[in-house]
């Protein structure tokens, strides 16, 4: 099976600072026999890298497709355009390849699948719930997201989909005390709603 994914995760230099964001639970999967990675990095596609860093303001991915928020540069620079650019030729590859799910580097303001810095704690950290916009521009296509936290997801997703088994030890987002506010609403919803629940190994590289 092809599975899209964010190119800095298997670690390729493309993060805003030049470097990479390596995941070592997502780098195994190029191990796995029934497991076509194809790695692509919508902001590095459009801006090159190093870049400055970007961040969504006035809500996330969805509501940038639909004209409702921008994305901004620390300089303050508008580049809506480039990152939905971007986000348009990721899906180009993902159709061109007929992939269906994807694994994305979340927190990004492209790839974010469930989480993006806020706007207003800028340059500092902080975040909100949300989508990027190449996320969001996959998801409104019908390709499957995975957050690159989320480790028990991807392992169910992939179980289902290739009959690859995974360790059932895999942690989940409340591990991580700068993610677990965020989440902490849908505890007592964990049963019925257990797509918001992020599983996070706080590991390797993506810890910012």
């Amino acid at each position: 099976m092809k599975i899209g994914v964010s190119h800095c995760l298997i670690g390729a230099n493309c993060n805003f600072n030049g470097k990479d964001l390596l995941s070592a639970f997502v780098k195994q999967l190029e191990g796995f026999t029934q497991i076509q990675l194809i790695p692509f990095c919508p902001e590095d596609s459009v801006f090159g890298t190093p870049r400055p860093n970007m961040r969504i303001v006035g809500g996330d991915g969805f509501d940038v497709l639909d004209g409702r928020a921008t994305v901004i540069d620390q300089s303050g620079r508008d580049v809506t355009e480039n990152q939905i650019a971007g986000a348009e030729k990721f899906l180009a590859l993902m159709k061109s390849q007929q992939v269906t799910a994807a694994i994305l580097m979340d927190g990004s303001p492209s790839c974010g699948s469930n989480v993006l810095l806020k706007e207003e704690d800028w340059p500092q950290g902080g975040f909100k719930r949300g989508y990027g916009v190449a996320a969001a521009l996959l998801k409104k296509n019908g390709v499957t997201v995975l957050s690159s936290f989320d480790e028990k997801a991807i392992g169910e997703f992939l179980a289902k989909v290739t009959a690859t088994a995974f360790s059932k030890d895999l942690k989940n987002l409340s591990d991580s005390p700068k993610f677990r506010g965020l989440f902490d609403d849908d505890d007592d919803d964990e049963k019925s709603s257990p797509h918001w629940i992020i599983k996070f190994r706080v590991h390797d590289k993506q810890g910012w």
